[in-house]
């Protein structure tokens, strides 16, 4: 039997929850290499600009924080236990696709 690659992604409001599922996901077997998160960097920078800009003004801060997204590269023999874990850390949406190539 032929494994496929499979991507899975899913997305998160920023919080502890989504530290969570990333370690959860190492330790339950998938390398730290196959998870690759996007926005988070973006966030962190343009937050921290956000802060410094408005630290004088009476603005309130936004009361939903941006989506980050998590994108898994796993077998897919290993799809229901990485839908699981995110499912059970609160994500937003859940999707699979197989990886080209």
């Amino acid at each position: 039997m032929v494994s496929v690659k499979l991507l899975v992604i899913g997305t998160f409001e920023y919080s502890i929850e989504l530290e969570q599922v990333l370690e959860e996901l190492e330790h339950s077997g998938v390398p730290r290499k196959k998870l690759l998160i996007a926005a988070a960097i973006g966030f962190a920078a343009g937050f921290g600009l956000y802060l410094v800009f408005n630290k004088t003004s009476n603005r309130n801060f936004p009361k939903k924080l941006p989506e980050v997204v998590v994108i898994v590269q796993c077998q897919d023999i290993q799809i229901k236990q990485v839908t699981e874990i995110l499912w059970k850390y609160k994500v937003l949406t859940v999707g699979d696709v197989t990886e080209p190539g």
